[in-house]
């Protein structure tokens, strides 16, 4: 308000003054050029009022010239050095004891495994190929163990079909360090699983099947599952050691590398967090893919994640990982110690657009300086 009323007066000033000095124009062609001194000193000092004025209004302007340059630049680097980007590309190269995803599509899961001996809890019913093995109707989830067995010379097997999941349904799976024994959970509605059973293989049907079965040619085992959670434990054979039993690549989301502990402890139940990661690097592909290491018990946590599992193997009691895919809200640590690992704007300009940054840089930093070269003079 008084900003626009100073240049208001100013104007009429200016309006005055040239009226002033075409009256004395005038006067000065009626009289052959004689003029009074009087109105002539007072035409110059509104003149010099009006110069006055434009002056002050300068100087006003000039006062927050350089508040606004310092204002700018605060504001650019901040952004530039605390705004982070809201999604990135990765690949993590990890070695863990456990991993979950969601699988945004059905797809199958697993290669055909040859193990030793396949575990099922939560089967609802069993088609088993010896019908003197069939169990009776059961009303809730039951266990299944098919286990191959030596007669003599004669050694079974257990052939599992790929299973295949459909979409939504979230999958863990888990290594344990002695016993080659490895686990599968499936949440979710998951179709019949399907297994080859050949030579001696005993057939538990908990409680009320247990017995072993000498099968001259191969024979199909089908288990319907139940449509909560599924879980298959199974142990390598000793002949075909499994080591790539998963497809790949495997589309999957909703990445967790964290299994959740329950304690109970003076009558309360405390609920903890613990990472399953042992080691591993991971890469930002948008920053020329910078590595950062990740120490044993480190946290990875997503946000949001979405993209493609490359390898998924299990190794001596632990799980060799590949994932590559966009994130978002990364971080790790937990607690006071949780760091956001989402590049800034700054970290990625610099691996995308390096020489723009530099040019873009240069060119602020020059213009800030005449700026404030200008500020000065016009102020002195």
């Amino acid at each position: 308000m008084g900003a626009r009323g100073t240049s208001a007066d100013t104007r009429a000033l200016e309006d005055l003054v040239a009226k002033r000095g075409d009256d004395i124009a005038a006067e000065a062609l009626r009289t052959g050029g004689q003029v009074s001194p009087g109105r002539l000193e007072e035409l110059a000092r509104l003149a010099r009022l009006v110069e006055l004025r434009h002056a002050a209004n300068t100087r006003s302007k000039n006062r927050w010239t350089l508040p606004a340059v310092a204002l700018v630049t605060l504001i650019v680097a901040s952004l530039l050095l605390f705004a982070r980007v809201s999604t990135t590309e990765i690949e993590a190269d990890l070695n863990v004891s456990e991993v979950s995803f969601a699988l945004p599509t059905e797809q199958a899961i697993t290669e055909p495994m040859i193990v030793a001996q396949l575990g099922v809890s939560g089967v609802r019913s069993a088609e088993l190929p010896d019908a003197r093995a069939d169990p009776p109707a059961s009303r809730g989830a039951v266990n299944v163990l098919l286990a191959r067995e030596q007669l003599g010379e004669r050694l079974g097997s257990v052939t599992v079909d790929p299973i295949t999941a459909p979409s939504g349904v979230r999958v863990l799976v888990g290594a344990e360090e002695s016993g080659g024994r490895s686990r599968i959970i499936l949440q979710g509605a998951t179709p019949p699983l399907v297994a080859s059973v050949r030579g001696p293989t005993r057939i538990v049907f908990s409680p009320v099947t247990n017995q072993v079965h000498d099968f001259l040619v191969p024979r199909r085992v089908t288990l319907a599952l139940d449509s909560h959670q599924v879980t298959l434990d199974f142990t390598a054979a000793d002949s075909a050691r499994v080591r790539r039993p998963f497809s790949s690549p495997l589309l999957a989301t909703g990445l967790l590398l964290s299994r959740v502990d329950q304690v109970q402890q003076e009558g309360q139940t405390l609920v903890r967090h613990i990472s399953t990661i042992r080691s591993g690097t991971l890469y930002f592909e948008a920053l020329d893919a910078r590595a950062f290491p990740l120490r044993t018990g480190e946290g990875l946590q997503f946000a949001w994640s979405d993209g493609e599992i490359r390898e998924l193997q299990l190794e001596g009691g632990s799980i060799a990982l590949r994932f590559h895919g966009a994130v978002r809200g990364m971080s790790t640590g937990t607690g006071p110690a949780k760091r956001n690992l989402m590049p800034t704007w700054l970290d990625w300009l610099r691996a995308r657009h390096g020489v723009w940054l530099l040019w873009g840089t240069t060119t602020y930093v020059v213009g800030l300086f005449l700026s404030i070269s200008g500020w000065w003079k016009r102020t002195r």
